[in-house]
């Protein structure tokens, strides 16, 4: 059978059961008004184009449709008049016998108690140094039978390998195997949390060891306290646990919530309602401290709050249910766990289509348990007013929602008569999870894009770029390469002028701080501006510190920032000015006018001057390392991933790098400094705040170690291309951290950073992460720059590129094919990751200019001067015509403005036209007139022109020759 004309443009059978579904029909004939369109809407005879256009239509009547259903579930959940006397005895019967099904019994615990304790003396006599203790809901109680697990809290020693423990526990329980006791043995030491799983062989019990601190015990044994306190918490926490695994909440594999997140929310309402004391008031605040349960105090605690569990739980499911939620705009439940203040326990899910999923759990359940329900089903559905009422006949007549068409919409008055004339023999609750969740599932969404309908296995973005080996390049090629980046060095690095400039500014600087209060302040120059890596573009950091003080104690850091701050403001040739307490260091950021320079003054920074002359020290080893930075450099930088402020790697991280891999070349290039012997033979130790900060700095070990070893003859075009395959493909950064102190291999597991994304170890701070910031997205985009930077590198260019900009061609981010910079963890107008969308600088800035802008046309009444006639300043001065007398109107905004001489209009016929034009600050006339004549008889500077390489691709000439604007220049081979 021949398919129809009008189908032949759609694609298969699924797009006709589309358009079906949604009512929309293919047009027979053209409409001379509208000849494009090929669709139209049966709801609302609107006309559509193409399938693109369809889908658009039917989504955006989806959300308008929801936002209307949802607003009428909404007004049900606050117009149910809830009373104890028809609903609340038979759902507090229900919800015990739900209770009483789903909870493990007290000789349950009990076994599972002394199976713990079995388990710990099997573990603990074999593995020694580390604790062992029963953790999770088979401590708390709030445990539900067949589901909850029996977890182990593992701490180790600090002065012993938390991966050697592992091991050593999990060999432990591989001989136990052997004998039957324990079944399924894995690990999985990828995790955040590392962990080992087993099952018993007596009940099929399913136990984890789990590597956790003893935060997480903490709050096991705050739960049991509430579980102790009162009947009511007992109930109420298994039915919420019972309800959120239900639901697909908690025991979703790939959207991981703890299970005992809500019962953490229960209780965060049943405090606020009297039910229970907040028992955390009542501890030490101090953390190492070990878990006390206030017995005292618990023992003499009277509950203010009756209501029956009934009550209860309708109340706890409306309290998740505000008006703010209702306001369409982008909100997410946060859950603060008890002993780590600043982990959110919500935190793992990153996609906006779950928080509605669970919203949307909440909404319904509370219909559900809501409104009094019979053999027959709910005695009614919706509550709505008039006007409510109206928009649910609109939806039922055009078929929209078969939720609101199939309901039955009662007024609250109606909905009084219905209820009173019910019985509480007629009531019947059941487990209906349909009705909990609206006859929908939990989202799969992918934990690295934030995608729907794939998990992270199969993201797209986890699959690399596949680029095969190279062979060997040519040494003309290589020689080329080589002069290039010697010419992107000397073109990026600082000038012998612009080091001096620098110098004055500080000087300049550091003197006006001391005339002006603090006689003693010292400005010293970290970072770029003195590491060996700096380009002419780097910010100017200053740490500020003061001569009589060794260190920060004892000073009020917040209060001499603010006032530095007020003191720079003095100065003319500073600009800008914004001090930033809040930081972990307290920063001042400003910009030095003359130069446009950028920089910041930290205060008591001092762990980086010691990064910054070690640094500066392998920088001075071999010339090769500066070209290596500098060009790994210019590649992050062109590639938009070099900025720490964005969730990505600074530029002191991506050095870091480099140096880590030319430490780990055979042989190498550069030495572990920090490993490398004294004249003495020995390693000694310098500490500073903490943390040991030597390292060898003697030229004459330097030029020991280098004659002492093999000499690496690696050009630096070999070394940058090495470099890109190294971090691109062969290093495991699944296991070992980033680090150039030591030579041995340091595990991610020693260290608990247990990430899937790059980590590297700060030299000196050695429990700091620089690349902690990173996200999973971030991390494989930079993968893929190494990768594609090393085919582009290794690959000859072909003809059609010889006389190109070496620059476009090698560092274009556009030209490697890895699309754009991900911008999933920080704001989508600036791509900061300290602030969210409403909070960005840029965007209010935005509103602040427009803001003034308007202001200052609604002011501008208020502010006439005259100069030449009397106007009344009430009503707006017209404009005159030529022949008119002269009216000068200029407000007071205008005459604040600089005398610039870029606003005068210089295609005015004449001077006098000029002077009138011109925004002056009560210039004369005579001074104008001069002022225009010097400006005009000025001659601007001509601009120098860019020195732009061009490549010679002829491999059999003996030299190789860089063509300039002005003609070759030989260099070196």
């Amino acid at each position: 059978m021949r398919r129809p004309e009008k189908w032949a443009n759609l694609r298969d059978n699924e797009e006709l059961r589309f358009l079906q579904v949604n009512s929309i029909m293919i047009l027979d004939k053209k409409i001379p008004r509208y000849p494009y369109a090929k669709f139209k809407c049966k709801a609302c005879n609107y006309l559509l184009t193409d399938m693109n256009h369809v889908t658009k239509h039917v989504e955006q009547h989806k959300k308008r449709e929801n936002r209307l259903v949802e607003e009428l579930v909404f007004n049900t959940i606050k117009y149910v008049p809830f009373a104890e006397s028809w609903n609340s005895t038979p759902l507090s019967k229900f919800l015990l016998k739900i209770h009483d099904e789903e909870r493990e019994t007290e000789s349950s615990f009990k076994a599972r108690e002394e199976l713990g304790e079995r388990i710990i003396e099997d573990i603990t006599s074999s593995v020694p140094n580390i604790a062992l203790q029963l953790n999770g809901s088979s401590l708390s109680h709030f445990a539900l039978k067949n589901v909850s697990n029996m977890d182990f809290s593992l701490q180790v020693k600090e002065s012993h390998s938390v991966k050697d423990a592992l091991n050593s526990i999990y060999d432990t329980l591989a001989l136990k195997q052997e004998e039957s006791f324990y079944l399924h043995l894995a690990q999985d030491f990828k995790q955040k949390y590392p962990q080992i799983t087993f099952t018993m062989s007596e009940n099929h019990i399913p136990c984890r060891i789990l590597l956790k601190n003893k935060s997480s015990l903490k709050t096991s044994l705050l739960l049991r306290d509430y579980w102790d306190l009162d009947a009511r918490v007992r109930i109420l926490g298994i039915v919420a646990r019972y309800w959120a695994y239900s639901c697909g909440i908690t025991n979703n594999v790939y959207t991981v919530i703890p299970s005992h997140s809500i019962i953490i929310l229960l209780l965060h309402y049943l405090i606020h309602e009297g039910v229970v004391p907040c028992i955390k008031e009542h501890l030490s605040q101090d953390e190492e401290n070990d878990y006390e349960t206030p017995r005292e105090i618990l023992d003499n605690w009277n509950s203010t709050n009756y209501k029956s569990t009934g009550e209860l739980w309708v109340g706890f499911l409306n309290s998740c249910i505000t008006k703010a939620d209702m306001q369409w705009k982008y909100k997410r439940l946060s859950i603060q766990d008890p002993y780590c203040c600043n982990k959110n326990l919500l935190s793992v899910v990153h996609n906006t289509t779950v928080f509605e999923y669970i919203q949307k759990c909440f909404q319904y359940s509370s219909l559900f348990f809501g409104v009094p329900q019979t053999q027959k089903g709910p005695l009614f559905k919706i509550v709505s007013d008039d006007s409510t009422i109206q928009i649910a006949s609109k939806i039922e007549n055009n078929g929209l929602n078969d939720e609101v068409s199939m309901s039955e919409i009662v007024t609250l008055e109606q909905a009084n008569v219905l209820i009173d004339s019910v019985q509480m023999e007629d009531m019947v609750f059941e487990w209906n999870v349909e009705r909990f969740n609206n006859n929908s599932k939990m989202p799969i969404v992918c934990s690295v894009c934030t995608n729907e309908g794939h998990t992270q296995d199969s993201c797209p973005d986890e699959i690399l770029p596949e680029v095969n080996t190279m062979g060997p390049l040519p040494q003309s090629y290589l020689a080329e390469i080589d002069q290039f980046f010697h010419f992107n060095m000397d073109s990026l690095r600082f000038s012998m002028s612009q080091l001096h400039e620098r110098e004055l500014i500080i000087k300049e600087m550091a003197v006006f701080i001391r005339k002006s209060g603090y006689p003693t302040a010292v400005l010293t120059v970290y970072g770029s501006s003195d590491n060996g890596f700096g380009f002419k573009d780097s910010d100017l950091d200053l740490c500020l510190t003061f001569s009589d003080h060794e260190t920060s104690e004892n000073i009020d850091s917040k209060n001499v920032i603010e006032k530095v701050a007020k003191i720079i403001e003095k100065m003319n040739s500073i600009c800008q000015i914004r001090a930033v307490t809040s930081a972990k260091v307290p920063i001042i950021k400003f910009v030095h006018q003359p130069t446009s320079l950028e920089g910041d003054i930290s205060f008591y920074n001092c762990l980086a001057f010691e990064n910054t002359k070690l640094l500066r020290t392998y920088s001075e080893i071999d010339l090769r390392v500066k070209i290596l930075g500098y060009n790994v450099k210019r590649f992050i930088k062109s590639c938009d991933f070099g900025d720490a402020s964005r969730g990505s790697l600074s530029s002191y991280t991506c050095v870091i790098l480099a140096l880590f891999y030319l430490q780990q070349l055979d042989p190498p290039v550069i030495p572990v400094l920090q490993e490398l012997p004294d004249s003495k033979n020995k390693t000694p130790s310098r500490m500073f705040e903490g943390h040991d900060v030597w390292f060898n700095s003697n030229p004459q070990s330097i030029l020991y170690w280098k004659n002492s070893h093999h000499k690496n003859i690696m050009s630096p075009a070999e070394l940058l291309i090495g470099f890109f395959d190294f971090f691109g493909r062969q290093f495991d950064d699944d296991n070992i951290v980033v680090s150039i102190r030591t030579h041995r291999s340091v595990k991610k597991l020693d260290k608990m950073w247990n990430t899937d994304c790059l980590a590297v170890e700060d030299p000196f701070e050695v429990n700091r992460n620089l690349g902690g910031r990173l996200t999973r997205r971030m991390h494989l985009f930079i993968k893929k720059c190494f990768i594609k930077g090393y085919e582009r590198f290794a690959t000859p260019m072909s003809k059609r590129f010889y006389f190109m900009d070496p620059n476009k061609y090698f560092f274009n981010a556009s030209n490697l094919g890895v699309g754009k910079v991900p911008t999933d963890r920080g704001c989508h107008i600036c791509g900061g990751i300290w602030h969210v969308v409403r909070e960005c600088p840029r965007k209010m800035m935005t509103k602040r200019h427009k803001g003034n802008k308007k202001n200052h046309h609604e002011s501008r009444i208020d502010q006439v001067m005259i100069i030449g006639e009397n106007i009344n300043p009430t009503h707006p001065p017209r404009k005159e015509k030529k022949k008119s007398s002269p009216v000068l109107v200029i407000s007071k905004n205008e005459l604040e403005e600089k005398n610039d001489a870029e606003n005068i209009d210089k295609k005015a016929p004449n001077k006098r036209k000029r002077i009138r034009n011109r925004r002056s600050k009560g210039m004369e006339e005579k001074n104008v007139i001069k002022n225009l004549e010097e400006r005009r008889q000025r001659k601007r500077p001509e601009k120098k022109k860019k020195k732009i390489p061009v490549f010679l691709h002829d491999y059999e000439l003996e030299s190789i020759a860089f063509y300039y604007e002005h003609g070759p220049i030989e260099l070196l081979k």
